[in-house]
């Protein structure tokens, strides 16, 4: 994996208090992601993903936000997009990755809440990787709007 020189307020990342504490109010124990999980185990994670989501525990830059899809019961896929409501004409603009296999992403068989930490840890590096191409979008909307080609 190789190091990013940007800094914390220029990329994605997990705040594990403020996603543990949101988990622990809301469920009252710490557990990681169901691996019996009806909609298979990629659900599993996209459910603790979004969770994270709604506790506001992934910090992100500004004016962006990252989407996880569940592709099949077993595969994800990682988007960065531009965060809706930013001033028009702005176009919405959307990076995604390759399809992740879920095992790739987190071990179906620990099911600990470290696991499901690392796990979405993991799916915002990801998208920390997908930030150069959106950004290289909004240059290139910006040359054409300006008049270059």
């Amino acid at each position: 994996m190789s190091r990013s020189t940007t800094t914390g307020a220029e990329r994605f990342w997990l705040d594990s208090v403020r996603l543990t504490a949101h988990v622990i109010s809301s469920e009252e124990e710490l557990f990681g992601i169901d691996n019996e999980h009806e909609g298979g185990f990629a659900a599993a994670i996209a459910e603790r993903f979004w969770q994270a989501v709604d506790a506001e525990a992934i910090r992100r830059p500004e004016g962006v936000e990252v989407n996880l899809y569940v592709l099949r019961d077993d595969c994800l896929m990682v988007a960065v997009r531009e965060r809706e409501g930013q001033p028009p004409p702005a176009p919405l603009r959307q990076v995604a990755s390759y399809s992740l296999e879920a095992r790739d992403v987190a071990c179906p068989f620990d099911e600990t809440f470290e696991e499901c930490r690392a796990a979405i840890a993991h799916l915002l590096e990801h998208a920390n990787g997908l930030l150069p191409g959106l950004a290289a979008l909004r240059a290139a909307e910006g040359r054409r709007e300006g008049g270059e080609a």
